[in-house]
């Protein structure tokens, strides 16, 4: 068996990440957000007021790209960014626009998720996250 042959966790990883995402872009689709749009706007308003840089911690996002991200919710109207000392600090608000915006995405959502559920089962789905959680623990080791 060739080094080619052996199945890439890394690439396996994405693809199911991308049909995923896909399945979830169909369900959010009538409320005008992307699954990433979704997600921002409900890290951020957990964290409101956070920076940039506090928002890309908490999602597991590289800064420069999440502010890509922002840009078109803070157009839509449904982020506010503030201005801080410097890029790294600005602080980000959900707006109520953004409010509705997580309102109106939610009940697609929460058909997904019970897809999801259905699918995979209560036990697979915990076994999926614990296998996640290790996955992102070998990041965390590899930038300490």
């Amino acid at each position: 068996m060739s080094k080619l042959d052996i199945a890439c966790a890394c690439g396996r990883i994405r693809r199911a990440s991308r049909a995923l995402t896909r399945l979830y872009d169909a369900a959010l689709d009538g409320a005008g957000l992307t699954t990433t749009q979704f997600s921002i706007l409900r890290s951020l308003a957990r964290l409101d007021g956070a920076s940039v840089t506090e928002l890309a911690a908490a999602m597991g996002h590289e800064r420069s790209g999440l502010t890509r991200l922002l840009r078109p919710l803070a157009d839509a109207g449904y982020v506010q960014m503030g201005s801080g000392v410097d890029q790294r600090s600005h602080g980000l608000r959900i707006t109520d626009a953004g409010r509705g915006a997580i309102a109106r995405a939610l009940p697609g959502w929460e058909a997904m998720q019970a897809r999801v559920e259905t699918c995979l089962g209560t036990e697979d789905r915990a076994a999926l996250f614990d296998l996640l959680e290790r996955i992102e623990a070998i990041d965390a080791k590899a930038a300490a």
